[in-house]
């Protein structure tokens, strides 16, 4: 039983006691009620008892409607307590739904987030893949075409080389003809004498120019290169081997120097002609 419910029977139990006790003291103390004199035998109605029942009945009354009261205030107090707490209760759901709601929602964004994420990261890693790929496919086709290209040279260099060494070879062998054609007419001037007047005509033009020292030997003979380019121009003398002395020597050089350009080789022997021509200075004989 409720506190409340308590207190209400306390209090009629109370008024209830009351209401007795009153009754019961009045009537002992009016005692019996005697006629009136003229009225032997008809005793008058306890008008008290009566009015104290119906005061009683009206108190019961008024305690009963009390209590009603009471009770229906106390459960008015309880229905709201109850309507508060279902309210509180309600508010709770709410907030523990929008709790659950929002934890769910970042939960799902979160999610969210992490597979946009991992996406993100797939789509790099695929677009890294595709450009590594695309690299290497380049770096192949650049490799190829160097490849390519320097094979490409060498066969060009190869056929140049080949080209060259065929030219080279032909040259050396029409050289080579022309050499012996040279040669063989050289010699068929040597035997015809036109290489030893080619000689004694560079010797006597040698001897025109020179001026001889005091000390020349009687029997001078000296070796003398020259070196002379076409046309005839000395660019360099030598005395190999001479009977003379030093002074000699250089007045035979200076003669030569002097006598530039050298005589060129007689008729029919052309071919005599040589950039060192060696010849014996012997101006006695």
């Amino acid at each position: 039983m409720r506190r409340g419910g308590w207190k209400g029977l306390v209090l009629s139990l109370l008024v209830h006691g009351g209401v007795l006790a009153f009754l019961l003291i009045g009537f002992h103390f009016a005692g019996p009620a005697m006629p009136p004199a003229g009225k032997q035998g008809k005793p008058e109605p306890i008008q008290a008892t009566v009015v104290n029942e119906k005061q009683i009945a009206e108190e019961e009354a008024k305690l009963k409607a009390r209590e009603k009261r009471k009770r229906e205030a106390e459960q008015a107090r309880q229905r709201k307590i109850r309507e508060e707490r279902e309210r509180l209760q309600k508010l709770k759901q709410q907030r523990e739904a929008a709790q659950q709601a929002a934890v769910e929602q970042k939960r799902k964004q979160e999610e969210a987030a992490k597979q946009a994420a991992a996406e993100k990261a797939k789509a790099e890693k695929l677009r890294k893949q595709r450009e590594e790929a695309e690299r290497k496919r380049k770096a192949e086709e650049a490799r190829k075409k160097k490849e390519a290209e320097e094979r490409r040279k060498r066969e060009e260099a190869e056929r140049k080389r080949k080209e060259a060494a065929a030219k080279a070879r032909k040259q050396r062998e029409a050289e080579l003809k022309q050499q012996l054609a040279a040669e063989a007419r050289r010699q068929q001037a040597v035997e015809a004498g036109l290489l030893a007047q080619y000689k004694t005509s560079i010797a006597q033009k040698v001897n025109r120019n020179w001026y001889p020292p005091a000390n020349v030997p009687d029997n001078l003979d000296c070796t003398v290169l020259v070196t002379q380019i076409p046309g005839g121009d000395v660019v360099g003398v030598k005395v190999t081997e001479c009977n003379g002395d030093e002074t000699v020597v250089r007045s035979i050089e200076n003669a030569v120097r002097r006598a530039s350009p050298m005589p060129p080789p007689p008729k029919g022997g052309e071919m005599l002609f040589d950039r060192q021509i060696q010849f014996h200075f012997r101006p006695n004989q």
